[in-house]
């Protein structure tokens, strides 16, 4: 939006700023559910933890990838998961909820191509208590 409002003041002849821009919405998260330091500050530790969204909630546009325990794993520890033996077929390069048996997210992962076919490994783990 800046460089838009300078582009049409450059082609106007007499210059152009922005002088103002709220942000209402970014990846999927909304100003409606944003609160102040100072909404903040007067909250009980709950009711601050209540506030908090899942870390899955950064990747819920992501396909989501479950692993049976033994692949969980070997995830886990750090090796890439054949999708011919998982029976996935994502493309190269794309981004996956890394999922327990259960459902339960633990990673971002991605698909690469390696020397036995393509596979998904996990770029991020995390500990969700």
């Amino acid at each position: 939006i800046r460089t838009l409002c300078a582009d049409i003041g450059a082609a106007l002849g007499c210059g152009g700023i922005m002088a103002e821009l709220r942000r209402i919405d970014a990846g999927g998260f909304s100003i409606d559910d944003a609160h102040t330091i100072s909404e903040i500050e007067v909250l009980d530790e709950d009711a601050r933890l209540a506030l908090l969204s899942p870390v899955e909630s950064l990747f819920e546009g992501l396909p989501a990838v479950r692993l049976s325990a033994f692949f969980e794993k070997l995830c886990r520890g750090g090796c890439e998961i054949y999708q011919k033996k998982i029976g996935t077929a994502h493309p190269t390069g794309q981004r996956v909820r890394i999922c327990d048996d259960s459902g339960s997210f633990f990673a971002l992962g991605e698909v690469g191509e390696y020397e036995g076919g393509t596979a998904i490994k996990a770029i991020k783990t995390f500990e969700l208590k």
